[in-house]
């Protein structure tokens, strides 16, 4: 039998807003640029500080990290330069000091793969039950709906439409092989 399919979930700007100014300081930048961006999980954990183009302000999706390893990513009008808000280049701006201060403290122990969200040794993060619980805490603890890590994407392009972006651009900037995924 077909598997059942989840209902879209999503913030509203307002709960969007009350989950970042919850998220612990640790957690805030990447659940920031999920939000923002619209990139799956995967693609989120896979960034490289090469593949972000600060004087255009885009970052280019080259490979995604799932069970592990980092891979292509899932199709390929996933391989793609998405928009970065000034909001979050200026939070990946501040995270990449704070990342810069880290490397220094750890020295030769510091594994360098210049992964933008990675464990403080470098590493990366390859298990994402502790941003399920942070997420799931601040969602309980503002009020708002239990959605999934996913749906922060369904967050992003519910954000793009109301603000009457063009169903092109949001397929473009999810990823999405049509523009019947996206709708």
């Amino acid at each position: 039998p077909k598997a059942q399919s989840k209902e879209m979930a999503f913030l509203s700007p307002i709960e969007l807003r009350k989950v970042l100014d919850e998220i612990p300081e640790e957690w805030h930048c990447l659940l920031l640029t999920t939000s923002m961006t619209g990139m799956r999980i995967g693609e989120i954990m896979a960034m490289r500080w090469a593949n972000l183009y600060w004087e255009n302000g885009k970052y280019n999706v080259r490979e995604r990290l799932y069970e592990g390893v980092f891979d292509t990513p899932k199709t390929k009008t996933s391989r793609r330069a998405v928009d970065l808000t000034p909001t979050v280049l200026e939070a990946l701006r501040a995270h990449k000091a704070a990342q810069n201060e880290k490397r220094l403290l750890m020295g030769e122990d510091y594994k360098d793969a210049d992964l933008i969200f990675c464990r403080d040794n470098g590493g990366p993060i390859v298990n994402v039950k502790a941003l399920r619980r942070v997420l799931g805490e601040c969602l309980t603890k503002t009020e708002c709906p239990q959605i999934r890590i996913h749906d922060l994407r369904h967050t992003h392009a519910s954000l793009l439409i109301a603000q009457g972006e063009s169903p092109k651009y949001i397929q473009q900037q999810l990823g999405h092989s049509s523009i019947q995924i996206t709708f």
